[in-house]
């Protein structure tokens, strides 16, 4: 039964705005991603927005600026509709909600110019896309702006609304990112933005306009693959207490609430140690036999729970590139963590798998691919007619036998350029009649 005094509570909580007529300041944020002027972008789009990433990605961070800048933009409070449905008040059958909000703000929704209701965590809000749909499709005036953390759930029910949503999904920071969050510098940002959008895969770019920033780049390289790119955790210093709440505010709550509650989850720390053990081996193939043994776990059940860690975006998945798709789909993929901060999580963090980790998590948007064939690539990324191989060598010292697996695939495939991501050269080498590009990883993930 609604216990609706409660539920006003909890609607007049989640909306302070329409006392106060702005977003309180500790709820903004001092950064706005650059994702943030896309997701504005949409606000006039006459589809329902769905963003979607991990736990503690800054998801509701974005939609309490979205908020601020409707309000500042002369958009009545009240017709800002706020309501997160982590909380289990908030759960209520959702034409209820809708009626109490009208009551609290004296608004009739068919009525009114605009509307704006931005629902975090739409998947724990049972039947939330049939209940949007019917909304949408009656052409009430609401611009439905909804969130989630299980890419499931969310796809689930986005196939419902087919043809009326447009999404986002938001990650951890990426490098350029951080380096935006730290140094605050207009002139670096500008540059950086400057090289990304000259940047060619083929051609060897310049970091010269680099070289006034590029020690405190470097400083912050070092700090970004070791503490990942968390928001919530920036600024907090010592390793210990980090560790302590990345465990709890992602990987706990993560599995022990959100897929415990989504999947009815039994045994959940059996999915707490696979999750552990991919921490350990990020950027390795999947063997599920050898996780199932190593874990006490059926074949059946360790790849469900891949599945399901996948779909918190905690992991993603690479499959080996193949001209044949049947191929493809049944060859071994590889497994990623989404952020290196996550695999401090693991006994031994393994540097060399932490770099590949964070390169691949910043291809992760674009077609990507692993290769293996008596020899392995560690990653192969694929725009348009082009086919690029990349290997990760987070060293400086590189031995030919570091670039015969490139070789031999630009070899096979026909094609002249490979890409070797190293600890800090920048040169164009030719071999054989083709071309590798030596990029610092620092550099390239800078641009990716």
């Amino acid at each position: 039964m609604v216990n609706l005094e409660k539920l006003k509570e909890i609607i007049y909580f989640h909306n302070p705005w329409w006392t106060i007529q702005v977003v309180p300041q500790e709820l903004l944020a001092d950064y706005q991603r650059p994702i943030l002027k896309t997701l504005l972008s949409y606000l006039d789009l006459e589809r329902i927005l769905v963003i979607k990433g991990p736990r503690r990605t800054g998801k509701t961070t974005l939609l309490y600026q979205m908020i601020d800048y409707l309000l500042k933009n002369g958009v009545e409070s009240k017709n800002i509709f706020f309501l997160s449905f982590e909380d289990l008040v908030s759960r209520q059958d959702f034409d209820e909600i809708t009626k109490v909000y009208q009551e609290l703000t004296r608004r009739i929704l068919f009525r009114e110019k605009k509307v704006y209701f931005f629902l975090d965590e739409v998947q724990f809000l049972e039947n939330w896309s049939f209940y949007l749909k019917r909304y949408f499709d009656k052409k009430y005036p609401i611009k439905f702006i909804v969130s989630g953390s299980s890419a499931s759930l969310i796809r689930k029910g986005s196939e419902s609304l087919a043809g009326r949503t447009v999404e986002e999904v938001i990650l951890p920071f990426s490098f350029s990112e951080y380096l935006d969050y730290y140094l605050r510098n207009e002139k670096l940002k500008k540059e950086i933005w400057r090289i990304k959008k000259d940047f060619d895969f083929k051609k060897l770019p310049s970091k010269n306009s680099l070289i006034p920033y590029q020690t405190e780049v470097k400083i912050l390289w070092e700090e970004y693959l070791n503490k990942g790119g968390f928001p919530h955790l920036f600024k907090v210093k010592e390793k210990i207490l980090w560790e302590k709440i990345l465990k709890e505010d992602v990987v706990e709550k993560v599995i022990y609430r959100d897929l415990v509650e989504l999947y009815q989850i039994k045994k959940p720390p059996a999915l707490e140690n696979l999750f552990l053990y991919l921490s350990e081996h990020s950027s390795q193939l999947l063997n599920i036999s050898s996780i199932a043994n190593s874990l006490k776990l059926s074949r059946e059940y360790t790849e469900k729970y891949i599945e399901y860690l996948k779909q918190a975006y905690l992991v993603f998945k690479l499959k080996r590139y193949s001209k044949s798709i049947e191929t493809q789909i049944r060859r071994t993929e590889k497994c990623y963590l989404i952020d290196s901060g996550l695999m401090q999580l693991a006994r031994t963090p393994n540097l060399g798998k932490c770099v590949e980790t964070m390169v691949a998590r910043h291809l992760m948007h674009r077609e990507l691919y692993y290769y293996r064939n008596n020899y392995e690539i560690d990653m192969v990324l694929r725009m348009k007619e082009e086919l690029i191989p990349i290997e990760v060598k987070y060293k400086d010292e590189i031995t030919p036998s570091d670039l015969k697996g490139l070789l031999k695939f630009l070899e096979t495939f026909k094609k002249k350029y490979a890409i070797l991501v190293t600890k800090d050269l920048l040169k164009k080498e030719q071999k054989n009649g083709r071309s590798i590009l030596y990029l610092p990883t620092w550099f390239f993930v800078m641009l990716t």
